[in-house]
């Protein structure tokens, strides 16, 4: 008996193992996303080789198919058979296939016409399915949910044909790209997407939930940058130093600390200093983020690096080469004549110091060389500050009157 006895448990113990990793954690999922992904890179090199563009075509719809066969699957095992934890397991693998981890898009934007329009067709297609793994799984998501993934797929889908019409300005493209990606993100984390689902979770439902939801920002925020990598290989661009700026820019997003917008603001304007051509729209960028945080934050600080950022804009447009142009006289005092208000309405020293600075260089320019420019210059002084005086007193709450 008790031979029999611990036979029984052995057998007992085998099931249970073979349950869990068959059933309760199937592989054979993990298992044919692996093959399809290695059978269409092997297949793929193969129709390259022989120059057969029917073969791509048919490749790319192979691997449709294969998507929207996760799609059916996921759906029978969730809303008719109940069994949640497969049909999720499926909903991640169609969220790694959705952004074209086979980089078939790159490979249907050199089939001319016939590839633009497949391009299109696929980006329309991701929000296609993003709609159905929304129906299978009973999610309720704001519109931001769709919008961002959808101008993901139109950056996925139609950066390759760009590319491959730019010739040697290909690596501007693939920069732009870059900024694109990157602003992408930035949105996401300035107005994070709401995902909610239609059914109440118990504690551990809501925790998976909430980890499978930052799980597949994550899998497509990594495979367009995975694209971005790739497209520097495909088209033998240079990586240059004004490749950073994007990511420097997005640490604000990251970070709600004061000195986090500085740097990477800053940041982001030095390392575009190597191509001066793209210093401008860095700077435009970077002054929106400075106003953006400060009216988020009430950090009246950052306002004073909006208005930098937008007067290095405009000294630096049209500037192609070093060395940096002269400043326009009548630029910098308007923005000196912007920080002085700031300072006053919102009580920054920063500003009026900043203000004091940007006007250093042009002070030659301004101080008076003879007896007569110095007196009108006092007299102007002295009717400014008259004026300023009465307007600071007018503007300040009217005294208590002390009783006679």
């Amino acid at each position: 008996m008790n031979g029999a006895h611990v036979v029984t448990h052995q057998l007992d113990q085998t099931r249970g193992l073979l349950h869990y990793w068959f059933v309760q954690y199937n592989p054979l999922y993990f298992f044919s996303a692996l093959c399809v992904l290695s059978g269409t890179f092997l297949v793929a090199n193969d129709f390259e080789r022989m120059g057969w563009e029917q073969g791509q075509i048919l490749l790319t719809t192979v691997i449709q198919a294969y998507e929207l066969l996760l799609l059916i699957g996921a759906a029978l095992l969730f809303r008719v058979a109940g069994q949640r934890r497969p049909a999720v397991i499926l909903g991640i693998l169609e969220v790694f296939f959705l952004f074209d981890p086979t980089f078939q898009t790159s490979t249907i934007a050199t089939l001319g016409t016939t590839g633009l329009a497949m391009s299109a067709a696929w980006a329309v297609m991701v929000v296609v399915k993003l709609e159905i793994l929304a129906w299978i799984f009973r999610l309720k998501t704001s519109p931001t949910a769709l919008i961002l993934p959808a101008l993901a797929a139109v950056g996925v889908a139609g950066t390759p044909h760009v590319l491959g019409l730019a010739g040697a300005a290909n690596g501007t493209v693939h920069l732009i790209a870059t900024w694109y990606a990157v602003g992408l993100v930035a949105f996401f984390l300035w107005t994070p997407p709401k995902v909610e689902c239609a059914f109440t979770l118990d504690r551990w439902g809501q925790t998976v939930f909430h980890r499978t939801s930052k799980a597949v920002w994550m899998i497509w925020t990594g495979f367009y940058l995975y694209h971005l990598a790739a497209w520097l290989v495909e088209f033998s661009i240079t990586v240059k130093l004004s490749h950073a700026a994007p990511f420097l820019l997005l640490l604000p997003f990251l970070s709600k600390k004061e000195i986090s917008v500085w740097a990477g603001c800053l940041g982001a304007v030095v390392v575009t200093s190597v191509t001066p051509s793209t210093v401008t729209p860095t700077a435009i960028l970077a002054g929106i983020v400075f106003a953006c945080h400060g009216w988020r934050t009430q950090q009246h600080r950052l306002l004073v690096g909006a208005v930098m950022s937008l007067y290095l804009a405009a000294w630096t447009i049209g500037w192609h080469s070093w060395p940096l142009p002269e400043p326009e006289l009548s630029l910098s005092l308007t923005t000196a004549a912007v920080l002085f208000v700031m300072a006053w309405r919102l009580q920054l020293p920063s500003a009026v110091l900043t203000g004091v600075v940007l006007m250093l260089p042009i002070w030659k320019d301004i101080v008076p060389r003879d007896a007569l420019g110095l007196g009108v210059l006092l007299i102007a002084i002295g009717f400014l500050s008259l004026i300023v005086g009465v307007a600071i007193y007018w503007t300040e709450p009217q005294p208590r009157q002390l009783d006679t």
